[in-house]
């Protein structure tokens, strides 16, 4: 079963990259006639960002605020994978009531799933992919048989025309130069050792002046690592299979990409439109007796229409844009601060005011079900972020000490009396766990203690059984007097604005409800340990850390 957090984190990354896809989909075809670059480097991004899980935030991205689209921050996944575990138990726990004699399919709480569909999705995704994959796979097998056959140019003049070009066109590794006796071609291949695949029979029968413009086409496309571009393609279109959109925005990269490579010959190399246009023609007339050369940047005669020779005649009355580099440099990093982002943004104080109410609901929700295990690992957990949090001590300690594990609870509730709101509470608490490990000085001293600080107990101190030791002291009988004495006051006067030790996690009579299920006699306190309203948990964005 995949987990809240993975199901945000895809809902996200779909809807968001689905966005990307339109929005940078149209702006590339407004633009593509006058800047092809620019709108094949649109499509590009909308590519990448398909591949990009939204694990980063920052707030200059576009996503990160639209809580709608924006994926779940990780800042609070370890609430979210640990509640699952409680899901899961509340899921088993009604199949079990419906199994229980007397009980019908009306007395037994619904269910929140009526079919698990994962497995299901993960086998028609998986059929998908390997329609896709298996006839790539064929297909680099083809490739690498055929490059097996290739050799290697030892022509002086094509090695020093090839040398020219990757000089002009600034080409810093060498590109090895490949001859096809199986005449397929011409491409390009590689994305980390580029070759340059061309057929025999276009060698000898193409004119010099026509074959310059491709390989300058050819270049071109090593220069702009066209061939890793086109793997992180075909791998989008792998994971993304299902995806009408991915399909879209590939073929029209793929377009836009030769459309720019085109503009690139004519303007970067200053080839007349004319020759080019011919040189693309005479491929063509090649294309019943030259093969295609698979998974490469190649020209395909399927590609070369009037529409594109139309657009290469109007080239040279374009006005030259976008030719510095840097322009695309700028823009590309503007693509990468606004759209990669896909977390959800919040500085400090919100993300911890809003895991505050997650942390807390899901905390007690593990007391209600008498998950002690898993409630202590949140709590452990909160702590871990937020060590002084007062909330999660108190209640760490009640937890360890329903599991006889004093001495952890004493060093807890230690910790707890060092903030005003939790002290008397914990005084109390650390008074009774000293009374049922016999040292009752120590006891005595923590009680008084709590009451100097303002603790109420509005209830019977002889209902505490861990105080049982200390009844026949006479400081704890002035003290039992004491305490009912404030209970009363606090009764007649009305006063209902009490706050518990949890530090403002819920109102009192939430609270009250809460000990109710909650074992052992430390942990009633939850119910009966208040203090007075000038210590309010709201009193400060301090105590609410998670």
């Amino acid at each position: 079963m995949l987990t809240s957090l993975t199901e945000n984190w895809l809902y996200a990354h779909v809807m968001q990259f689905t966005l990307v896809f339109i929005v940078l989909g149209l702006l590339a075809m407004l633009i593509a006639r006058r800047w092809p670059a620019l709108a094949c480097l649109l499509l590009t991004f909308g590519i990448l960002k398909s591949l990009f899980p939204p694990v980063i935030t920052s707030p200059t991205g576009v996503f990160p605020w639209l809580p709608t689209l924006a994926a779940e921050s990780t800042q609070t996944s370890w609430k979210k994978s640990k509640l699952e575990h409680l899901q899961a138990d509340n899921l088993a726990e009604q199949e079990d009531m419906r199994s229980w004699p007397g009980v019908g399919q009306d007395d037994a709480l619904p269910s929140t799933k009526l079919f698990d569909s994962w497995p299901l999705l993960a086998t028609i995704w998986a059929t998908g992919a390997a329609v896709v994959l298996v006839p790539s796979l064929v297909q680099f097998r083809r490739l690498q048989q055929i490059l097996a056959k290739c050799q290697e140019t030892t022509s002086v003049n094509l090695l020093r025309t090839v040398g020219e070009l990757t000089k002009q066109l600034g080409i810093r590794h060498r590109v090895r130069v490949l001859i096809s006796d199986s005449n397929v071609g011409p491409g390009c291949i590689g994305a980390i050792r580029p070759a340059l695949v061309l057929p025999r029979l276009m060698l000898e029968e193409l004119p010099d002046k026509f074959l310059r413009p491709i390989l300058v086409h050819e270049l071109i496309h090593t220069r702009r690592h066209d061939a890793l571009w086109g793997y992180l393609q075909y791998g989008a279109q792998v994971l993304w299979w299902f995806h009408p959109l991915v399909w879209w925005i590939g073929r029209q990269n793929h377009l836009l990409c030769e459309r720019s490579v085109d503009a690139a010959v004519v303007r970067r190399m200053g080839c007349s439109p004319a020759v080019y246009g011919e040189s693309l023609v005479r491929v063509l007339e090649f294309k019943r007796r030259l093969g295609k050369l698979p998974q490469s940047r190649r020209i395909s005669a399927a590609e070369i229409t009037s529409r594109r020779l139309t657009w290469l005649k109007n080239t040279e009355k374009n006005p030259p844009s976008w030719k510095c580099s840097q322009c695309l440099l700028v823009c590309a990093v503007l693509l990468t601060v606004t759209l990669l982002p896909g977390m959800r943004w919040s500085d400090s104080s919100d993300q911890q005011l809003r895991d505050f109410a997650d942390g807390r609901d899901q905390i007690l929700a593990c007391l209600q079900a008498q998950q002690w295990g898993l409630a202590e690992d949140l709590l452990q957990d909160a702590l871990a972020e937020a060590p002084a949090e007062p909330g999660a001590l108190m209640l760490l300690g009640f937890l360890q000490n329903t599991q006889e594990r004093s001495m952890e609870a004493l060093h807890n509730f230690r910790r707890a009396t060092l903030h005003p709101a939790t002290r008397p509470s914990a005084l109390f608490n650390r008074a009774k766990i000293l009374a049922s490990l016999g040292q009752h000085n120590s006891a005595l001293h923590c009680l008084c203690q709590a009451y100097d600080s303002g603790f109420v107990c509005m209830h019977d101190l002889h209902d505490e059984e861990e105080l049982e030791p200390l009844f026949k002291h006479q400081r704890f009988i002035s003290l039992r007097q004491e305490s009912m004495d404030r209970a009363k006051t606090i009764l007649q006067q009305g006063d209902r604005h009490l706050v518990t030790t949890l530090s403002g996690w819920a109102e009192a009579s939430t609270e009250a409800k809460l000990a109710s299920n909650v074992h052992g006699g430390y942990a009633k306190n939850l119910r009966n340990s208040f203090f007075d309203s000038s210590m309010d948990c709201k009193a400060g964005p301090e105590k609410v850390r998670f």
